[in-house]
C-alpha cells in the first residue's frame, strides 16, 4: 500500500514480522481489502545505514475539553515571516492570543515594564534557571541573555489563551507537557518573498539571503513544486529528521492568505479532535489540559 509521511494508518494485523496489514485514515476499510505496509523492525533494519530517522509513531485523537489551549508553534527559516505572522495573529485578536513574555539579562530601558514586555533577571540567575531546564529555547544576542521559559507559557494557558511561539525546527519541545500544534511556514517563490518583504519596508534584502531562505525552507513533494525550487540534499536531511514534528505547512505567498490560514486552524483546533502521539495522553501531564 502506498502512503506518505503524515498519512494515518490503522494496523489490524501484526502476526507477521516483516509486513503489517492496515488501512488508511478515510478510507472504508469494510469495501476494500487492506494493503501491506513494512513493519516498524522491516523499516528500521532499511534506514539504519543512513540515519536514526522516525519510522511510525502511534497515535490518538484527542480534544482539549477545558479553559486551557495548547500552544501553536510557528516555525520556518529565518526571514520567512514567522515573527511577523505572530504577531498580526496576536493583534487580530488580543482576547484569544499572546506570546510568552521572554527572560532578559539586559538592563531594562525607558517605558518597559517587568514581567509585562520582559522578565528581568540577572546574568547568574538566568544561567542557574538554563542549567535547571526551565527554558525552551535561549541564546545571547549583543552580549545579554535571551530565553523563553516554560512557566512563561504556561502562564498564557492558564489564562485561557492560546500562547503563540516562533521556534527553530532543531529546539520544537513536543516531547513534553505543553503539547504544542507546529506549523511550518515555507517560503514562497524568490520573486513572491522578494515583493512580500518590500511590502514590510525592507528594501535593501540582498538576493543571497532570499536564496538562503528559500533553500533552508526546501521541503519534499508534499509542498506544492510550483512553490518551491528543487531542494538540496541539505534541506532533505533536515526534513527527514524534523518533518514528522509538523502538523500542519503553510506556504507564505503572502501574510494576508497566511494569517487566514492560521485562523482556520485555529477554528479547526477549537472544534475538532486532532491526531496526536499516544504517549503524550498515557502521562499525567496530560491531565493539564483536561
Amino acid at each position: 500500500m502506498k502512503f506518505q509521511r503524515g498519512d494515518i494508518l490503522h494496523v489490524i494485523s501484526t502476526s507477521d514480522e516483516n509486513w503489517w496489514q492496515a488501512y488508511r485514515e478515510g478510507d472504508d476499510p469494510s469495501s476494500s481489502l487492506a494493503g501491506l505496509i513494512p513493519s516498524t523492525h522491516f523499516q528500521q533494519q532499511s534506514v539504519f545505514q543512513f540515519s536514526e530517522m522516525l519510522t511510525y509513531e502511534e497515535v490518538s485523537l484527542y480534544m482539549s475539553k477545558g479553559t486551557r489551549k495548547r500552544p501553536i508553534v510557528l516555525c520556518g527559516p529565518e526571514g520567512v515571516g514567522c515573527l511577523e505572522l505572530r504577531q498580526r495573529l496576536v493583534e487580530s485578536d488580543k482576547s484569544k492570543f499572546a506570546s510568552a513574555v521572554p527572560h532578559t539579562t539586559r538592563p531594562k530601558k525607558s517605558g518597559e515594564l517587568d514581567d509585562v514586555h520582559f522578565h528581568f533577571v540577572t546574568r547568574q540567575k538566568f544561567q542557574e534557571d538554563a542549567k535547571m531546564g526551565k527554558f525552551i529555547e535561549y541564546g545571547e544576542y549583543q552580549k545579554h541573555l535571551y530565553g523563553t521559559s516554560i512557566a512563561a507559557i504556561q502562564s498564557v494557558v492558564n489564562r485561557g489563551k492560546i500562547c503563540l511561539l516562533t521556534l527553530k525546527a532543531e529546539v520544537i519541545f513536543l516531547r513534553t507537557s505543553l503539547m504544542p500544534y507546529v506549523v511550518f511556514i515555507a517560503p514562497p517563490s524568490l520573486q513572491q518573498l522578494k515583493r512580500q518583504k518590500e511590502s514590510l519596508g525592507q528594501f535593501n534584502v540582498k538576493e543571497e539571503q532570499l536564496k538562503l531562505t528559500l533553500n533552508e525552507g526546501k521541503l519534499t513533494e508534499q509542498v506544492d513544486r510550483y512553490f518551491l525550487l528543487e531542494m538540496p540534499q541539505f534541506g532533505s536531511i533536515r526534513f527527514q529528521e524534523y518533518g514528522h514534528l509538523f502538523d500542519h505547512i503553510i506556504v507564505n505567498i503572502d501574510l494576508d492568505r497566511s494569517l487566514n490560514e492560521m485562523k482556520d486552524i485555529v477554528r479547526k483546533l477549537e472544534t475538532e479532535p486532532q491526531w496526536v502521539p499516544s504517549f503524550w495522553l498515557n502521562r499525567p501531564e496530560a491531565n493539564y489540559y483536561r
